[in-house]
């Protein structure tokens, strides 16, 4: 652990990265929740959740259970509410706001033919960057300089179609089905070979869907937020009758907790460096404060910020904390 923690603070050193954690049985067994997220806490990296899910060709015997990927998304959304101005898991992000919207936000979760194309190192072309490679799922290729509709009507495009027009019925009667339209085809593929039915996960993404459509319910009931809206009317930006709430915040689209409060921290940070001059002094001011985690780690923020207003002569231009404050 100190290994990874080590390597990822020179990893933000070099910018904002955002890390995928992939969850299997063995880190379902091996970690909770808290320590899954804590190593992100402490470097400030963003990081996305997905399941480990088994190859076109074979199992490998690492693919998370439905039910148990449902059960951890659930316990991870409920940890990131708490602590949302510290940390950023866009994948959460995604689902609140597609529940909140009633739109798919990747395309995961979007009828995701023609959404892209992937031209591979011999010019053959997919739908998919992960079914490049399978000749069963080859579009063409750019020598044959094939049109869309060319491309629309091969075998492959066929069965995507197909997928589509199948899960409209078979999924109609679910609350989700509009954010949902029945998972990503290659999951379906991998996990059941079936080209037709809903993704294995089906049930995952039933059980954080509900999760999420309960806490909007009881968020938009609040007094809280019925007060917000009789104050300032509806909502303009996500869903109008979202004013208040931790999970409110998470769907609104160009509205980041995690970013705002660190702006603020840098804010702060940088008065308090224009006041006092002084690095090692401003430093301690703000462990005590509470806006730096430790103060080796606010000297090595303040010293970051002072290079990058020193280059771009900048010195009121806000833009420079995103590269340089990662204070938590």
């Amino acid at each position: 652990m100190a290994t990874l923690m080590s390597d990822m603070l020179r990893l933000r050193l070099w910018g904002n990265w955002a890390i995928i954690a992939l969850l299997n049985p063995l880190s379902m067994l091996s970690m909770m929740v808290t320590k899954d997220v804590k190593i992100f806490l402490e470097t400030g990296l963003h990081f996305s959740i997905h399941p480990s899910i088994p190859c076109l060709d074979n199992s490998a015997g690492f693919e998370l259970s439905s039910d148990r990927y449902g059960a951890r998304l659930c316990d991870m959304l409920d940890y990131y509410l708490r602590n949302r101005q510290k940390i950023k898991i866009s994948s959460l992000d995604q689902l609140c706001q597609a529940v909140a919207s009633g739109s798919g936000r990747v395309c995961t979760f979007q009828d995701c033919f023609g959404m892209f194309l992937v031209i591979d190192p011999v010019g053959d072309i997919y739908s998919c960057h992960r079914l490049a490679g399978r000749p069963e799922y080859r579009l063409g290729s750019i020598d044959d300089k094939p049109s869309l509709r060319r491309l629309s009507e091969s075998a492959a495009a066929q069965m995507f179609t197909r997928r589509e027009a199948t899960i409209s019925e078979t999924c109609r009667e679910c609350n989700h089905n509009a954010y949902c339209k029945g998972g990503c085809p290659y999951n379906t593929w991998a996990g059941n070979g079936d080209a037709t039915a809903p993704d294995p996960y089906c049930e995952a993404y039933r059980t954080v869907f509900d999760h999420i459509r309960q806490r909007l319910d009881e968020e938009m009931s609040s007094e809280e937020n019925i007060e917000a809206i009789a104050m300032k009317g509806l909502a303009e930006d996500g869903h109008p009758l979202m004013r208040i709430g931790p999970l409110t915040e998470l769907t609104r689209e160009h509205s980041r907790p995690f970013q705002t409060a660190r702006t603020a921290k840098a804010i702060v940070a940088a008065v308090e460096l224009a006041r006092h001059g002084d690095v090692p002094a401003t430093a301690l001011r703000l462990h005590s404060m509470g806006i730096s985690r430790t103060r080796e780690s606010g000297e090595a923020s303040l010293r970051g910020l002072m290079e990058q207003m020193h280059v771009s002569a900048a010195l009121n231009n806000i833009s420079v904390f995103d590269k340089t404050f990662f204070l938590s």
